[in-house]
């Protein structure tokens, strides 16, 4: 579902610099005016398996270049990212995987529909045997375990059944949701985000820079003409080559903006612009509704002359093949504040309660961490809690140890200073 939902590997590869998406690189041929000036232009090495010894740092494209470079090239001119004499093709590869890039809102639909179609697996009978073992008698009334759009507003403890002077008894933990539901079970997984209400419940703090940077997130979506525009004026003819200089971030800098656009799918037109936030020297309602937020995006797409945006968009309504004006629709408008946060730990007292993702850490949005770490949280639990529940003959003293051990502790203390350089960088 992924790789068939992201967009080409040359819409993400690069970041731009410049005063705006739209390119005005000063050309007398251009058939459009507006745009920017282009100041760089840094490409990854994402088209193929990253090797041992090979550089992952992005690599600026030199202005000369007469014709346009990838991500299989960048040093020297055009040659190998293969930074190192000793890296060869047949050294290993770091990962069996390759990066890959999708916008959060996409990737947690296609979550939610694997959830589903997973969990629509199970049977009323399975559904009935889950129960009777829980002891939770009111989700009897449902085909499924799946819960979507609920919120947890307390947690219970509680020892099993009679047998609570019995120390080897396990703890049970009962989550009560907003529909007025109970769900008891052994173990919790809390993936309830930075703000979790388990982790605060647990008495668990987070330690690191709490506020690093405020920034107002803007989603916003390009109807089809001004998507159209944004993504040709990235592949124009240049030389005897097709010019495919697309970017998946847009670092923007003139009088009416200083931002960044996140492009997840410039096809579709869907945007994300990140604009640095000042308070209390600047307020939401002051200056950031949504007519000043409107003037900027337009400053960052096309640029910071007003004359030049609207030949532009009255170019795209008056031609004979065009049946809209170029435009965009704001999503969203909220602050937010970037921070570098690690849970002092991820477990709660009694062993039962687990934080996984954000509820776990926070981490700069630069290098894409925080997703990728809060999946490998999911996958250093899941296999433990596979072997405490499922293998006949564990000591619970020895599953706890391989449930909790240090060695399988999750990768958020590594992952929180490359996320926290490549913001600083």
């Amino acid at each position: 579902g992924v790789l068939r939902e992201m967009p080409d590997v040359s819409e993400w590869e690069g970041f731009h610099f410049g005063g705006s998406v739209m390119e005005n690189n000063g050309r007398d041929d251009e058939d459009r005016g507006g745009g920017g000036r282009r100041l760089g232009r840094v490409i990854h090495p994402v088209r193929e398996p990253l090797r041992v010894g090979q550089s992952g740092e992005a690599v600026l494209v030199p202005k000369t270049k007469a014709r346009p470079i990838h991500s299989a090239e960048a040093e020297d001119g055009g040659a190998t990212t293969r930074n190192n004499a000793n890296n060869k093709d047949d050294s290993p590869c770091v990962s069996s995987c390759r990066p890959a890039h999708l916008a959060q809102n996409k990737f947690v639909s296609l979550l939610l529909q694997e959830a589903s179609k997973r969990h629509s697996q199970f049977g009323d009978e399975n559904d009935s045997k889950i129960i009777a073992e829980n002891g939770n008698p009111s989700s009897n009334q449902h085909s499924t375990r799946l819960r979507y759009g609920e919120e947890v507003i307390r947690i219970s403890q509680h020892k099993n059944d009679d047998q609570s002077d019995n120390h080897n008894t396990p703890t049970h933990v009962s989550v009560h949701t907003s529909s007025g539901e109970s769900h008891r079970a052994r173990y919790i997984l809390a993936a309830d985000g930075v703000h979790s209400f388990a982790r605060n419940h647990c008495g668990i703090s987070m330690l690191g820079d709490s506020c690093m940077q405020n920034l107002i997130n803007v989603h916003l979506r390009t109807n089809r003409r001004l998507s159209e525009l944004l993504m040709r004026s990235q592949r124009r003819a240049c030389s005897d080559h097709d010019h495919d200089d697309r970017a998946m971030l847009h670092f923007v800098y003139n009088s009416k903006l200083v931002g960044a656009f996140v492009c997840h799918d410039g096809n579709e037109g869907e945007w994300v612009l990140q604009i640095p936030f000042f308070p209390p020297f600047q307020t939401m309602e002051d200056d950031f509704d949504s007519k000043t937020v409107e003037s900027m995006i337009w400053a960052g797409l096309l640029g910071d002359d007003d004359d030049i945006h609207r030949s532009l968009r009255q170019d795209g309504a008056d031609s004979e093949a065009n049946d809209e004006d170029m435009d965009f629709e704001i999503l969203s408008i909220r602050p937010w504040t970037m921070s570098s946060l690690v849970a002092q730990r991820y477990f709660d007292d009694s062993g039962n309660v687990v934080l996984v993702g954000d509820a776990a850490h926070a981490f700069p949005p630069a290098g894409g961490f925080g997703m990728n770490t809060g999946l490998q949280d999911a996958q250093n639990i899941a296999w433990r809690l596979a072997l405490l529940l499922h293998l006949d003959g564990m000591r619970e003293e020895d599953a706890h140890v391989s449930v909790r051990d240090k060695h399988g502790m999750p990768p958020s203390d590594d992952n929180i200073h490359p996320s926290s350089r490549s913001f600083a960088n």
